[in-house]
């Protein structure tokens, strides 16, 4: 009886087959899109951070001007010139044409043209008494601090600016100061949707910065008697 060893027989290694290749390619895919936008969030969290963090500076600068003017705020359309004392830079040119401090740019600001800023304040209206806080001509000066009846609820500064030609369009204008009553008629909106993913950052009379989606800022009382956030005061 012979002994012979059992014998194996080699199979190559079996291939992917289209579909599972297919397969493969489509949960990388899938995997890449997730990590993609996962990064982009985190970038874009930052951003807002930072960005609260530059209105957060010009609120407490804004009060200290204030302060130090027996309790004026200063005149809307020179803000920035006025406030740069108060955090350490120099303006030549708060109005002009050239790139501001950085201070006042907004992280998710993403124009390319050459832009004096991204943040304004909240202007006095001529037809809507006790909305808005900063003057718009030498005639009307800013409010008084005292005079503003919620400063947690009143709305100081923040990232847009919204006119007649463009409107719901944020970072759209070049303008110091926005119409507050602008803020009760009309969403800050960047192309249909507000940077920060849900809304954008507001500062407010008492120094404090929330972000906030935009319709829980227009036309809202927000269970405050001010009769929303960019009310100062009720006539």
């Amino acid at each position: 009886m012979s002994n012979l060893a059992p014998t194996s027989v080699h199979r190559p290694p079996r291939a992917f087959t289209l579909v599972e290749l297919l397969t493969v390619i489509a949960i990388i895919g899938v995997l890449a899109a997730l990590t993609i936008a996962t990064i982009n969030k985190v970038r874009e969290s930052s951003r807002s951070t930072r960005c609260a963090g530059n209105l957060r500076q010009i609120a407490q600068a804004l009060l200290l001007s204030s302060a130090d003017n027996r309790g004026a705020f200063p005149p809307g359309w020179i803000w920035d010139r006025e406030i740069a004392p108060y955090v350490g830079i120099t303006l030549a040119t708060p109005l002009g044409n050239t790139p501001p401090a950085s201070l006042f740019v907004c992280p998710s600001d993403d124009r390319t043209i050459t832009r004096p800023r991204s943040y304004v304040v909240s202007q006095q209206s001529s037809s809507h008494p006790g909305v808005g806080v900063f003057s718009r001509s030498a005639t009307v000066p800013s409010l008084r601090a005292t005079q503003i009846t919620y400063p947690n609820r009143t709305i100081l500064a923040t990232e847009f600016y919204t006119g007649g030609w463009s409107p719901n369009t944020q970072f759209s204008g070049s303008y110091p100061a926005v119409d507050g009553w602008l803020g009760i008629t009309a969403a800050p909106l960047r192309d249909g949707s507000p940077y920060h993913g849900s809304g954008q950052n507001y500062a407010f009379a008492d120094g404090h910065v929330e972000r906030l989606p935009p319709a829980q800022v227009i036309n809202q009382t927000g269970g405050f008697p001010n009769g929303g956030r960019w009310r100062a005061y009720m006539p």
